[in-house]
Parts: structure tokens; sequence; C-alpha cells
């Protein structure tokens, strides 16, 4: 099922890669800056505004490309900037040249490990298809406010969310997150509010501050979670929900199988915190250690 599936998302990144040229924030002062197109390998991209692909669009991005955020926000509210995708996201990195989602080297510090210094990765409810494979993404989780793109959109509440380090919201998008490292975020790795995909052979380390998982998935969503390693996050591993079921969101689907989970939920002083976490009616199998 993995290989299918995987096959079949980097058939249509092929297809992608060819097309258009890509844009860039560097130097820019817009509060919202369109993406598409291809960001070359090895290029740094320097962001000082919110990133939109817009519906119907697609960003591919090549081995080697580094992404830096300013952790100053936009505007007057100094919103943290979020890389927002309503078409489609093709993050296309390597073993030898991941890409990576980051902050100034100056502030990759252990003191920020949970600083929530940009906003994540957000896959709106039209973004069809996304691949993030051999990418490293870090020092996200800012808290969603007033002026907040997930926020205005009504994926996130303005003074009570923070931003995990990728958001799924489509149910019939199609998501491969693989071989990937997704670490040192406030909030949640990966939070799947609707979508079909794959989450394989990634390691997360130092999820969550005061709450949230490496991976947590509601309603909506058909999901299968394999061979990663989840160091530390704040409450659990895999917590599989299917909250908020509805006509059009329909029960979660879960195969959790041959992860490991390492020092899970010790940083919640008095609170709930464990490995695996089922509720709600998510219709889970799985195999962990």
């Amino acid at each position: 099922m993995l290989a299918a599936a995987a096959s079949f998302f980097f058939a249509a990144c092929e297809k992608e890669n060819g097309s258009g040229n890509g844009n860039t924030s560097q130097g820019t002062d817009v509060e919202v800056l369109e993406a598409e197109g291809t960001w070359t390998a090895g290029s740094t991209v320097e962001v000082n505004s919110h990133i939109l692909v817009p519906e119907g669009k697609s960003l591919t991005i090549e081995p080697g490309v580094t992404i830096i955020f300013s952790n100053s926000g936009v505007g007057v509210n100094h919103v943290p900037i979020e890389f927002t995708v309503d078409g489609n996201l093709y993050c296309l990195g390597t073993e030898d040249q991941p890409i990576r989602f980051t902050v100034a080297e100056e502030l990759r510090t252990y003191d920020n490990t949970f600083a929530g210094l940009w906003g994540g990765i957000v896959a709106g409810a039209t973004c069809e298809e996304m691949i993030i494979d051999h990418t490293i993404i870090e020092y996200t989780g800012g808290q969603v406010i007033e002026g907040s793109p997930a926020a205005e959109n009504g994926y996130y509440t303005a003074g009570d969310d923070a931003y995990p380090q990728i958001t799924t919201n489509n149910v019939d998008g199609r998501y491969v997150i693989t071989n990937s490292i997704i670490r040192n975020g406030w909030s949640d790795g990966i939070y799947m509010m609707g979508g079909n995909a794959i989450i394989a052979n990634n390691i997360f380390s130092a999820n969550g501050y005061d709450g949230a998982e490496a991976v947590n998935v509601k309603s909506g969503c058909k999901v299968d979670v394999a061979g990663n390693i989840m160091f530390s996050p704040n409450t659990n591993g895999l917590k599989l929900s299917s909250s908020d079921q509805s006509e059009v969101r329909h029960q979660a689907l879960i195969q959790a199988y041959n992860n490991t989970i390492i020092n899970s939920g010790w940083r919640r002083d008095g609170e709930k915190g464990g490995s695996i976490y089922i509720e709600e009616m998510a219709m889970s199998a799985y195999s962990t250690t």
C-alpha cells in the first residue's frame, strides 16, 4: 500500500517539476506572498511574510533548499509567519540534500526549542495533495492570534491555539510525509483534520511544550502511520481520535504499525500522557513498541 501510494504521488511530482518559475520572498514587505513553480535546488529563501500556494497552483521545492522564516512576524500584531498551501506542495529533498524549514542560525538554540518562532505548514481545505520527503521542519508553533491566516480561514481559534508543524484540512486531500525530521515545536508535529495520508519513516523529536502529540489524527482521515520514531512528545506519540464526525467528515480509519515511541508523556506533570491515546470511535489497528 505504501509503495503504490508513494509511486502515485511521485508521478504527480515529476509532472509538476517542469512548470513555472518560483517566486521567493526575499526583501519583501508584502504581508502575503503567492508562491508557485519551483524553488531551485540548493537555494536559500528568506521569508518575511506569509507564504500562500494558491488554489489550483503548485510549488515544487528541490533538494537542498533552505527556507528561513523571520521570527519578527507579520504586521503590527507580529503574526507568526504561516506557510499556507491551498494548492499543491511537493518538497522533494534527498537523504544527502534535505530541505529545511527553519529560522536564522543564531536562533536554533536549546532555549528556543519550544519558542514557536513561526507558524508551520497549513494545508487548506482546497489542498489536493502534498509530499514532504527528506525534509526538516523545526522551531514552529507560534500562537494563532488575530490576523493569523489560519484563524481567518476558520482552521484554528485566535487566542486559543498554537500552530502544529503540519496541518491538513481537506477530507479528500492526499498527503505523503516520509523520511523527514519534525522537531522542536510548541504544538503537534502533525495535526490531521482531514485527508488520506501515509506518514512513514520520520523522526519526531521534542513536540509539544505543555500539550500535544507527535501525530494527532481526527475525523475525516484515512491514515497509515508506520516506521516512525517518536522521541519525547509532550502528551502522546499517537493520538487517534474521530472527534467532530459529520456527513462530510467520516469516521477516522488509522493503521499504525512498526512505530517506536520513546519517553512519551513524561513532561506532563500530573496530567495524562502516554504512548497511544484512542478516543471517540476512531477505528484503529496498531502494533507499536
